[in-house]
Order: C-alpha cells, then structure tokens, then sequence
C-alpha cells in the first residue's frame, strides 16, 4: 500500500510537526518541488497537460488559452503553488464553453482568487476605533478563509455562519474589490 501526502514548507522555517510525525511513522521519502512562481516559463507546457487530463475527466474538448489568458497565468504569483493552479485551471475548464479558455475567464478567476488570497493589513496595526463593522468583518472573514487555505466550508464552520452566508460576504467583498480596480 502507498500513501502520498504532501506538505508545503516555507524555506528557514521549522519543518511542521505533522509533517514530523508522518516522515518517523511511515518511512517517506521528502520530494522538494520548486514554487511555481520561480518557473513560470512552464505554466504554458503544465497548463496544456493538465487541461488534457481535465477534457477527459470533464467530457470537454478545449484546444487551449487564448495567448492573453496563458500570459496572466504566467503573470499571477501562485502563493498557493501547485495545489491552486491546478484548482483555478479546474474552475477555468469546467467555466468555459468554447474551444479555448478566454481571457476574460482567467482575468475573472484571478480577480477572484486575489480577493480570496489577499493578505489583509492585520487589525492590530490600526485603531478599531477607525474601522467600519464592514471592515471588521471583511478582515475576519479574508483572515479566516485564508487560514483554511481557501476551504470555505471550514471558515464557515469557524466563523459559525453558514456556508451561505460566508458566500454572500465573500461576494460583498469581491464586488468592493472590482469596483475600486475599476475606478483605478
């Protein structure tokens, strides 16, 4: 029997004790990966292989990216590595109708995941007194689903509101984030 599991760890900082306990217990072998924001001349090879997977796991037939849609790819930083492109590429392939993934799409995904991603200023750093309850709960709410790595359904339970309403918050605060991109 085999068991994959992997674990990010960040350069100089203590390999976590989960991670610890598994490699004593059950005898792993550690495959260091770069970060895929150091190899982004790739993302166009892995982007089309893993696109071909997603045709047959989706029944689609896409051809590619619209050569605009593969340059943002490349552009955004991926601070969740692998595991998060392969998941915006998912959303992107089952999102599109067409026989390429457009531009448009890949600018809407990544609005999205640098909403749900963004690292908020931490509360501490300013007067509560200056703060709005909205902004209170924005902050909370991006501080809490980012902790659980995206998984919403977790934060929901944490924050003990409902997936539903975590979704409308999360709406209300990327609706916020796309009308300040576009009044800049």
């Amino acid at each position: 029997m085999r068991l994959i599991f992997s674990c990010s760890i960040v350069e100089g900082e203590p390999v976590p004790e989960v991670l610890r306990h598994f490699s004593e217990r059950l005898g792993s072998l550690a495959l260091p990966l770069p970060s895929l924001r150091s190899r982004s001349d790739e993302i166009p090879s892995l982007s089309s292989l893993y696109l071909n997977s997603l045709n047959l796991e989706l029944g689609k037939q896409l051809s590619g990216f619209e050569p605009r849609a593969i340059e943002m790819l490349r552009q955004y930083p991926w601070p969740n590595n692998y595991t998060q492109f392969k998941n915006v590429l998912r959303a992107l392939a089952a999102l599109s109708d067409g026989p390429y993934i457009r531009a448009g799409t890949v600018a809407d995904m990544l609005s999205k995941e640098r909403t749900l991603r963004a690292v908020p200023q931490p509360a501490s750093a300013r007067k509560p007194s200056e703060q709005t309850l909205e902004e209170v709960i924005r902050d909370v709410v991006q501080q809490t689903v980012a902790a659980h790595g995206g998984n919403r359904a977790a934060a929901a339970r944490q924050l003990g509101i409902s997936r539903t309403t975590l979704w409308r918050y999360m709406e209300k605060i990327e609706q916020k984030q796309q009308n300040v991109e576009k009044e800049s």
